[in-house]
């Protein structure tokens, strides 16, 4: 025990370990080309914003900043409503659906994640699998691999 001691010292020097300057110069690049896609991914919202809050009627591709800052845009969304544009209407619309479908799609996912847990049956492997596999992409490529799962059973 005390030779264990006398190493210990030793060993937490030992499992310290050296930064390697290379390793730091990859991280720094690998962040800065993330900083970079970034920002070139987040400009184009950023003069979207912008322009809702420009008083120039239409786009606004002379300055990237309004000289003219204003809610009129805003206003007139939600107030003037015509025949061809209710934008009330359609965001009330939209979002029932979409609170319903969250809903609904809740509970079929838990009814079957509590029925893959509790229950042991042939083919329950495979079944959580292509759960798995079909998480990873978006919903319209989704309803292309049910629909060959579909046709196969």
């Amino acid at each position: 025990m005390n030779e264990i001691s006398r190493t210990e010292p030793t060993a937490v020097r030992a499992k310290k370990r050296h930064v390697n300057p290379r390793l730091i110069t990859g991280d720094v690049v690998r962040h800065l080309v993330l900083a970079l896609l970034a920002a070139i991914w987040l400009v184009p919202i950023l003069w979207l914003v912008c322009t809702s809050f420009s008083a120039f009627e239409g786009r606004n591709i002379l300055r990237f900043f309004p000289e003219e800052w204003t809610f009129s845009n805003y206003f007139r969304l939600f107030s003037d409503t015509d025949s061809v544009s209710n934008f009330p209407a359609w965001f009330t619309n939209t979002f029932i659906v979409a609170c319903f479908t969250c809903v609904i799609s809740s509970m079929f996912v838990l009814m079957v994640a509590y029925a893959t847990s509790c229950m042991r049956f042939r083919g329950r492997r495979a079944l959580m699998n292509t759960g798995v596999l079909l998480g990873l992409f978006p919903g319209f490529l989704t309803m292309i691999c049910i629909y060959y799962i579909l046709k196969e059973l």
